[in-house]
């Protein structure tokens, strides 16, 4: 079994991305966008498990910890099997260029977590942002296309959590931040 902090590390992924759960999406702008069902049940699976881990966590009980994990995990096992996602839609954020031309991007979504370009794997636990969109590649060209908030369509899958969630002031509730490490496989404009 996973010691409890590489357990945070790996799934804090799905914690500090669904915490803002879908009431923030009519905050930020989302409210006139067709989000795809699987990537809003995305966002519920931590609403549906954010109390029983937060009272896990300030049980100072890793066994308790660890059964709140593993309940998210079968909840994302079951929702996005390879944890590959279809469709789902950004806002475009940031677009980076390296000195040899290659690209990076990071996209936000409507749980207030970035989409961040990378390359590695979960299992390897290797997983880093990269810039290795390539000028010769569809997405490059696509990409040259998109301005700061554009909305954008996307599939791919999920790598790794980069930042892991992080604890929100004195009561150890996790707040929302963080980015996770993705292999886009299609990005269009939306």
């Amino acid at each position: 079994m996973l010691t409890t902090n590489i357990r945070m590390k790996i799934f804090g992924s799905v914690l500090a991305l669904t915490i803002a759960g879908p009431a923030q999406a009519g905050e930020n702008g989302w409210q006139d966008i067709d989000l795809p069902l699987t990537q809003k049940q995305f966002c519920r699976v931590y609403e549906s498990n954010v109390e029983a881990l937060n009272i896990a966590i300030n049980s100072r009980n890793d066994i308790k910890m660890n059964v709140a994990l593993d309940n998210i995990e079968q909840d994302l096992i079951s929702l996005l099997p390879g944890y590959q996602y279809e469709n789902w839609v950004g806002k475009m954020r940031t677009v980076s260029q390296g000195p040899d031309g290659n690209v990076g991007v990071e996209v936000s979504i409507q749980c207030n977590l970035s989409l961040a370009s990378g390359n590695g794997s979960k299992e390897a636990n290797n997983a880093i942002r990269s810039m290795d969109i390539t000028p010769e590649s569809r997405l490059y060209r696509e990409l040259s296309k998109l301005d700061y908030d554009d909305y954008v369509l996307m599939s791919g899958h999920l790598i790794d959590f980069e930042n892991g969630p992080t604890a929100a002031g004195d009561d150890d509730k996790f707040r929302n931040s963080g980015s996770f490490i993705v292999n886009m496989t299609k990005l269009s404009k939306y």
